[in-house]
């Protein structure tokens, strides 16, 4: 009975330990990260019916409350148009047995504001998302992907894959 008791307490220190060193895979390096300077991507609620002005004002109360302390310079819908499936399907359910809407892409926004500090950004992000999921879903940077510099890949052949050349593959930049 000892020894099932001390195997049994060795395991769950063991899992707790480890469970506390393995980095989830959503954390973000903010050593490595890079973002678009003044842009936020925000996506609103969608039973809110957001239809920004040219004078960048989205005619929605506490959004333009959070907004006004802010210079805004450009707002752009990413997506202005969302194709209907043919099924009428909402969502889909994973393979664990868990619902998943498809997202309202009509709603999201890239806002970019005059910030000399970098800082209006993130004090942007967390006013927005102070108003709550009623009005904002989400606001993050504009995060950049991609590869920062030159890049040479370890695969020995490489130089015999005369297809990405072709194509042009290296010189792909992201936006």
């Amino acid at each position: 009975m000892k020894r099932l008791f001390s195997t049994l307490l060795f395991a769950a220190l063991s899992w707790a330990s480890f469970a506390q060193t393995v980095p989830y895979p959503t954390q973000l390096d903010l050593e490595h990260a890079t973002w678009a300077d003044g842009d936020v991507l925000v996506r609103f609620a969608d039973p809110v019916e957001v239809k920004f002005t040219p004078d960048h004002l989205s005619h929605i109360a506490a959004v333009d409350a959070v907004l006004a302390d802010y210079s805004i310079t450009e707002v752009e819908q990413l997506f202005w148009f969302q194709k209907e499936l043919p099924t009428k399907e909402t969502g889909f359910m994973t393979i664990g047995g868990q619902w998943v809407e498809y997202p309202n892409l009509k709603n999201i926004y890239r806002l970019h504001i005059e910030d000399s500090t970098g800082s209006g950004v993130f004090n942007l992000i967390n006013a927005l998302e102070n108003l709550g999921t009623d009005y904002v879903l989400y606001a993050e940077p504009n995060y950049l992907s991609g590869i920062m510099g030159s890049y040479t890949p370890n695969d020995t052949l490489y130089p015999s894959q005369w297809n990405l050349e072709a194509i042009q593959a290296d010189t792909v930049q992201a936006r």
